[in-house]
């Protein structure tokens, strides 16, 4: 029965194998964002990330472009912050977080979030190049915690 389910159903049980490790890995951020309490701290990359990403969407939502040149930054010759940081390429996201978590909260969901898309991808691809499914779902697992994984 439990092998018949397996040959029969090897992306319901990759989802599932994605989701628990996903939540295992990622238990602490989880937790702050459920228990909306940010214990973590956090360097100057994660406040820049913050501010840049709230920024363009305070843009979004007064209607102006956020690909707009910034004269706050670097007074009085400015700056296109949003092309300088990679964190616009999270917006969709973060427009639809955002409106129920801080933006702490919502770029750890982001994260979590990438993680589990990652993990289903690259699942995805391997199957089609015809890798059995407990390989593939290994190697896909490997391939999106390991660029976290650094001594």
């Amino acid at each position: 029965m439990k092998k018949e389910f397996l040959q029969k159903h090897p992306f319901t049980l990759a989802v599932f194998f994605f989701t628990v490790v996903t939540v295992i890995f990622n238990i602490s951020f989880l937790k702050e964002i459920f228990n909306n309490s940010f214990t973590t701290t956090y360097g100057i990359d994660t406040v820049l990330v913050q501010y840049f990403a709230e920024s363009a969407y305070q843009h979004i939502l007064s209607g102006n472009n956020p690909f707009q040149f910034n004269q706050t930054i670097l007074y009085p010759f400015g700056t296109a912050t949003v092309l300088g940081e990679t964190g616009i390429i999270h917006a969709f996201y973060f427009l639809l977080l955002r409106p129920f978590l801080s933006p702490y909260a919502s770029l750890l969901a982001i994260v979590c979030i990438n993680l589990f898309l990652c993990q289903l991808v690259m699942y995805a691809l391997l199957r089609r190049l015809k890798v059995r499914p407990v390989v593939s779902a290994l190697f896909a697992v490997v391939y999106a915690f390991a660029p976290f994984v650094s001594v």
